[in-house]
């Protein structure tokens, strides 16, 4: 959405600003912004009020048909909504239909909230989604529909009658910027997703945390969303974040964007997952038209093959011209080093012609003094000597001059020759290097799998080892029960000996009772009472009884359970081992 001049209402009407998220403490951001530091969002000073954003007169109103045309062209220097028709379907809508079609596929029902000329739309039913647009302006929507044929909404998303939890997504391409209450529109839209529906929002991002002036400083190309008039909320991650999950829609993931001051927003009440490529491909292969938006991912998947291979190459230009001036700066060494030594031949030749005058004024000398000439003729032998020394010096600085030509021009051919070297050598080493990441690759793959069963053979020996301490702990329990078995039957023999003691006694007691019997009365008492404590010794050889059963059922009942658990310890070892 773009901006008109709108119907102008007095500022003394204006009331004072205060963020969608409810905060009227806000600090001074710049000139027409102030920001939030409750939510990170900058609120607009001066921004469009609710009966300003209405459409009732298209010609004057903010958003009516000058809006579409005059303003971008005449006032921004944009392009008009005709041409924005043919712009935007090759690079805004094909992008957006990339991020749609990576999660969720054709067929879908979609609503897409400012959808202006209505390209992305029609790009949408195209490739096969149930797709509307929605627009506040009547002149645009007969547009849009004039121009793909397409169903378009007129008004709000608040005014409309879409049944709830029947979309599966909603698309806001430069729209929550505009928004007048951002919350309650944002909630309307979650309450006619499905569950598993989602929000596909393209807004400016504001960097939070950077001041109006640390951004001009900058240059930074947020500075262009700086539009008061229409842009009325500007957030940045953390507000867009805590917008949507005031509606519901708590799952919030950033897509790459197409532009530097944008940001790409999926919000979700559920986890979503990324559609599987192969099945992208044979969504768009389901219609005729469909087919037509294929061959446009194609056209644009080779645009960015191109444009990486455009910027790899301009990489390479950049790394060569570098290799080039610095050659360039070796050269210019050597051609100082070259004029440096023609300096000092021309030193030599200077000394040469002195010494030529020198050798011209003494041949006068020697024509005028004739009769010195014996006498110096020593002097001029020293002096033709150091002549020849000086020519003989002179020949080989030459020859050495010459050396230095030859090798100046074999260092040449040995660097042209360097270089082509060098650029094997840089194309071996991307190769070499491509093969070392391929084998570090599969050498972390085999390490983690080496690790992984080293843990398991670890686990299993820990097991074992577990298995075996709990192997001789039963057998030591095992032993333990055997000796207190062993025991039992002893004490039970020994009972046993003194059950047959007692009964032996109880018969001789009886007998002497019938001995007795014949007695005087005061016998019969004393008969009363040995009659008395032999019942008593009754019950307890019957209580002894009764306790030498039970010790023996319990005896039983523990080797059951004894053998039941060593049975099961012996199956869980063999499993174990079997895993081995």
């Amino acid at each position: 959405m773009h901006a008109t001049l709108p119907r102008m209402i007095p500022d003394t009407a204006r009331p004072k600003p205060s963020c969608w998220c409810g905060n009227t403490g806000l600090t001074d951001f710049s000139d027409t912004y102030a920001a939030c530091c409750e939510c990170g969002t900058l609120v607009s000073l001066c921004g469009l009020r609710p009966e300003e954003v209405e459409v009732r007169d298209d010609d004057h109103d903010f958003y009516g048909r000058p809006y579409w045309i005059s303003r971008p062209r005449d006032e921004l220097g944009f392009p008009d909504i005709y041409e924005r028709v043919r712009l935007d379907l090759p690079e805004r809508c094909l992008y957006w239909l990339r991020t749609l079609l990576g999660y969720r596929l054709p067929p879908a029902r979609v609503l897409e909230l400012g959808s202006g000329h209505g390209a992305f739309v029609g790009l949408m039913r195209a490739a096969g989604y149930d797709a509307t647009g929605l627009e506040l302006s009547p002149w645009v929507v007969d547009f849009a529909r004039s121009a793909f044929g397409i169903p378009v909404l007129l008004g709000p998303i608040e005014a409309q009658t879409v049944p709830e939890r029947s979309l599966d997504a909603i698309v806001l391409n430069d729209v929550l910027e505009h928004l007048v209450d951002p919350l309650a529109s944002t909630r309307r839209c979650a309450e006619l997703l499905q569950p598993t529906g989602f929000l596909q929002a393209q807004t400016p991002c504001y960097p939070e945390g950077q001041s109006h002036r640390q951004l001009v400083e900058r240059n930074h190309p947020f500075l262009a969303m700086l539009q008061e008039r229409e842009h009325l909320y500007l957030f940045s991650r953390r507000a867009v974040r805590r917008l949507f999950a005031t509606v519901g829609l708590s799952i919030v993931r950033f897509e790459p964007a197409l532009f530097p001051y944008d940001m790409v927003v999926i919000a979700s009440a559920q986890p979503l997952a990324l559609t599987d490529a192969r099945l992208r491909d044979e969504a768009l292969l389901a219609s005729p038209p469909a087919r037509f938006v294929r061959a446009l991912v194609d056209l644009d998947d080779r645009a960015r093959e191109l444009s990486r291979r455009m910027n790899q190459i301009e990489s390479d230009r950049t790394q060569r011209i570098a290799m080039i001036e610095h050659l360039n700066r070796h050269i210019e060494q050597t051609s100082r080093d070259d004029e440096a030594r023609q300096g000092v031949i021309r030193d030599q030749r200077a000394t040469i012609d002195t010494i030529g005058q020198q050798i011209a004024q003494l041949s006068r000398d020697y024509e005028a003094r004739g009769q010195v000439i014996h006498d110096q003729q020593a002097a001029l032998d020293e002096i033709e000597r150091d002549r020849k020394d000086r020519l003989a010096t002179i020949d080989q600085l030459n020859r050495h001059i010459e050396r230095t030509s030859a090798d100046y021009e074999a260092r040449g051919r040995v660097i042209r020759d360097q270089q082509a070297a060098l650029d094997d050598i840089e194309r071996d080493r991307r190769e070499r290097l491509a093969m070392i990441e391929r084998l570090n690759r599969h050498i972390e793959q085999t390490s983690a799998d080496y690790e992984a069963r080293g843990r398991v053979i670890r686990d299993q020996q820990a097991l074992l080892k577990d298995a075996e301490r709990e192997r001789q702990t039963l057998q030591a329990a095992v032993e333990h029960l055997h000796r207190t078995l062993e025991r039992t039957n002893a004490d039970a023999e020994i009972r046993e000996q003194v059950l047959s003691q007692q009964q032996t006694a109880l018969e001789a007691q009886r007998r002497e009772i019938a001995r007795l019997t014949a007695e005087h009365a005061e016998s019969e008492k004393r008969l009363a009472r040995l009659a008395s404590e032999s019942e008593a010794r009754e019950r307890v050889i019957s209580g002894q009884q009764a306790t030498i059963e039970n010790l023996t059922q319990q005896h039983e009942q523990t080797h059951l359970a004894l053998s039941g658990l060593m049975q099961s310890r012996l199956v869980s070892v063999l499993r174990t081992l079997r895993l081995l």
